[in-house]
This record gives C-alpha cells, sequence and structure tokens, in this order.
C-alpha cells in the first residue's frame, strides 16, 4: 500500500485533511474517523493518522473530491468547538503510532542508539600553468573579470532581503515528510536533548549562509557549504554551550568559504536568529532542504550525512518539547546581541584589522606604484 501526500488544516469548528490520491477509484474509498483516529483507504493507498485533539463522527462531517487536481478534501468536526490541534505540519509524529501498532515479522521501526563515523572524501584537482595562465588572460582581455567581484558578492549578500516566509515549509517539504522512515529514537535525557538542540545552530547557520549568498538560489556548491560550515556534520563536534557553538562556527565562516566577512556573519546570525524564532516548523523546513541538497551532492557522498544525522533531526524536532526551542531562542539572542569581535579569541581579529591599517597607511613603492 501507497502512503499518499496529505495535509491538514483546521478551523474552530472544523479539521480539514486535503489527500492527493490520483490512482484511486472514487467508489472504493473509505474513511472513517472517531475520537484521535483517522483512516483513509482507497487501493493503493492506506494512510492511517493519530490526530493530537478528538474528533466526532456526526452528520456534519463532509467528503469532496476535486477530479481535476485528484485530491480528496475532508471535513471533520471537532469534539469540543474552539479546541487547537497543535503540530499538524509535523506529519511524520502524525504516521509514527501507525508505525508502531503494525503487527509484523520484521519491526519497520529502526531504534537508533549509535552513530559511526563518517569520512569526507576530498577531491584535488590541477591545472597546468599555461592552461591557466590562457584562461585569466581570454577573462582580462574580454573586460569580464569585474563579473567576477568578490566586493560585488558581498555587497549583493549583505544587501539581500530574507524575508521569514522564505522558510515555511511547502509541498516539497510535506511530500519528503510522508516518505521520510519513521525510526524510534531514544528517550534522550534533558542534558542530551539540550546538546543536540545547540548543534542545530551550526547547520541552520551552514544553510543560511548559503541562502544569503546564492541570494535564495543555492548552487551546486550548496553541499560543500553547508556541511564545512557546520562543525557537527563535519568534524562531529558537540557543543556545551551556546556561546562555544555561535563563536566557532562563526571562526569557521570567517576561514573556509569564499566570502569571508565578520559583517556578514553576523547579518547570517541575525537569519539563523529568525529561523529559531519561527518555531519548529521553520527548522524542520531548513533540514528537510539541508536533506534534498545533500541527496544532490552526487559524487560527495553527502547523502550520508542524511543517514547519520539530518533523518533523526527530523523526527526529533517534530517530537521535542517546545519550552526547548524556546530555550534555544532566549540564548541565542542573548548572546549575539553582546557579540564582538573579541569573542573569537582564536583569530585575533581585532589586531589582524590593525595590522591591515597600518598597511594601508604606509607609501607605496616603486614597484607597486607599476
Amino acid at each position: 500500500m501507497l502512503t499518499p501526500c496529505f495535509q491538514l488544516d483546521q478551523n474552530d469548528i472544523f479539521l480539514f485533511v486535503k489527500i492527493k490520491a490520483p490512482y484511486c477509484k472514487i467508489v472504493d474509498a473509505e474513511i472513517i474517523y472517531g475520537e484521535r483516529e483517522f483512516v483513509f483507504n482507497a487501493t493503493p493507498y492506506f494512510l492511517r493518522l493519530f490526530l493530537t485533539g478528538d474528533v466526532v463522527d456526526d452528520e456534519t462531517g463532509t467528503v469532496e473530491y476535486n477530479s481535476e487536481k485528484e485530491e480528496f478534501t475532508i471535513c471533520i468536526p471537532k469534539k469540543s468547538k474552539g479546541e487547537f490541534f497543535p503540530r499538524l505540519e509535523m506529519l511524520s509524529e502524525l504516521i509514527k503510532p501507525q508505525q508502531q501498532q503494525l503487527p509484523t515479522a520484521k519491526s519497520p521501526i529502526e531504534i537508533i542508539n549509535s552513530r559511526k563515523n563518517k569520512t569526507d572524501k576530498v577531491e584535488d584537482s590541477s591545472q597546468s600553468s599555461e592552461e591557466e595562465e590562457g584562461e585569466d588572460s581570454l577573462i582580462n582581455d574580454g573586460g569580464l573579470a569585474d563579473l567576477f567581484s568578490q566586493e560585488q558578492y558581498q555587497l549583493d549578500a549583505m544587501e539581500f532581503c530574507f524575508d521569514k516566509n522564505c522558510v515555511k515549509l511547502t509541498e516539497e517539504d510535506f511530500t519528503d515528510l510522508k516518505d521520510l522512515r519513521i525510526r524510534k529514537l531514544e528517550n534522550f535525557s534533558k542534558e542530551i536533548n539540550e546538546k543536540i538542540a545547540l548543534s542545530l545552530v551550526d547547520i541552520i547557520f551552514g544553510f543560511a549562509y548559503d541562502f544569503r549568498t546564492t541570494l535564495g538560489e543555492h548552487s551546486v556548491e550548496s553541499g560543500w557549504t553547508i556541511s564545512k560550515l557546520s562543525p557537527s556534520l563535519t568534524f562531529l563536534v558537540q557543543w556545551s554551550n551556546i556561546q562555544e557553538a555561535i563563536s566557532s562556527t562563526i571562526r569557521h565562516s570567517l576561514v573556509l568559504p569564499m566570502i569571508r566577512s565578520w559583517e556578514l556573519s553576523l547579518k547570517v546570525m541575525q537569519d539563523v536568529g529568525t529561523i529559531i524564532e519561527n518555531g519548529r516548523s521553520s527548522i524542520l523546513h531548513v533540514l528537510l532542504s539541508c536533506r534534498r541538497i545533500f541527496n544532490k551532492s552526487g559524487g560527495e557522498f553527502r547523502y550520508l550525512l542524511n543517514q547519520l544525522f539530518i533523518d533523526d533531526l527530523c523526527l526529533w524536532i517534530q517530537s521535542v518539547d517546545e519550552e526547548l526551542i524556546l530555550n534555544l531562542n532566549k540564548e541565542f539572542k542573548n548572546y549575539v546581541n553582546s557579540l564582538e569581535k573579541s569573542s573569537i579569541l582564536e583569530l585575533d581579529l581585532e589586531f589582524i584589522e590593525a595590522q591591515a591599517k597600518l598597511e594601508m597607511l604606509k607609501p607605496l613603492d616603486s614597484d607597486d606604484d607599476e
């Protein structure tokens, strides 16, 4: 049986379930709901949802089928009018009880209690000096060098308007969620959950940096950018506090990528704050976007990052206590607002800038004039 694409919405009186089932026979469709359970069965589709609130099967419920969209819209009455059903966008959580109760010889639920080390393949490419010289002269002769100005890229990235609507859950996200394999995670302690939450900071930063520097379009290098700017993924780092997570992530952004700027890093950190403040749905969108990017990374084997980290994080963020996200947002804001260059101790940014200014004040010699 196939799990159809579906979405849920609500108002004060009804719960709305939209199910896209293009290959089913309408006359064979069977829909059952009551209390906290909903079942849709229409060969070859089957869907069972465990809802976050009680519903009732009475005469006010309706079912409509749109032949153009090949979509069912089921209007389900709420048992308590005005009740708000939380986490309706967390599709994996709604499906999970179904997977836990299936009686099979081999359980479809994989219990995750260990992690394996991963390797990061680095390709080394080379070109002959003649080829490099020929390409450089071609660019210079054609007057195209300005098109690849790093300063212009940085200026564009700084001026890019990051809208919180850019990180809302999309149709593609919902499709990925219903296809995401359900895994039963351990009941982590509060301390471990806090460490997992801290790892989100650098993962979201990698996504936000790539999103801003590519002006919201991503690129073939997005997989490299996100993974390299996330020490949690690349170096298996576990942060002990929010200060360490933020300062170390910024240090990576000032060393590894093409555009290295203190102002840009702060701008990206503001984007990270916006995503965390938006809550679990925006964080989930970021994780699912990273998952798609890593799956398309080709020969770099970054899809392994999904198997080791991202898939489990997508499940974890849907079920974790809301208070943990609120505390992360509070700690993040408090530290970012007081962040200074002196906080990045290993790079000694203030000394480097002072040295650069002194060099700029020195008079040019004859060789420099030429």
